[in-house]
């Protein structure tokens, strides 16, 4: 009797723990998806901000251009961003893929998007970015890239 009475507490406690765990993973696929979701709404307003501050507005005697421009690249005398703001959009429509991106490479920045590697040269200036990013948690970013 005292032996089917250990067993059964076992039993009990290892389908608890397994319960545990099966709720840690969901939270780790799905629930860091909803606060990265949320980052990245106020990332959006964040940086729409600061593009409404450095974007000229176009002046009435300026003519629509019928052909398309050159790329520009930005200028290498920009502010250098501060960890956890705002920098880039980076969209990837062959793998659905839209989000702000965030200067550093940090876990806490990371959890807010995609982050730029601080010693690479900022999107849009000469070299190569370095951008880091989650495959299956927050929002699993680069999901899709093989």
């Amino acid at each position: 009797m005292q032996l089917w009475t250990i067993v059964g507490a076992i039993g009990r406690f290892m389908m608890r723990g397994g319960v545990v765990i099966l709720l840690f993973v969901a939270y780790q696929l799905w629930g860091t998806g909803l606060s990265t979701a949320r980052a990245q709404d106020n990332l959006t307003k964040e940086f729409a901000t600061q593009i409404a501050e450095f974007t000229p507005p176009p002046t009435p005697t300026e003519v629509a251009p019928t052909e398309t421009e050159p790329v520009v690249t930005a200028t290498a005398d920009l502010p250098i961003p501060e960890p956890g703001d705002p920098i880039a959009r980076i969209t990837m429509t062959t793998i659905n893929s839209d989000f702000v991106m965030v200067q550093g490479v940090d876990l806490k920045w990371l959890q807010k998007g995609p982050g730029h590697f601080p010693q690479t040269p900022l999107p849009g200036q000469p070299g190569n970015a370095s951008v880091a990013g989650h495959r299956t948690t927050y929002q699993a970013p680069f999901h899709r890239i093989d």
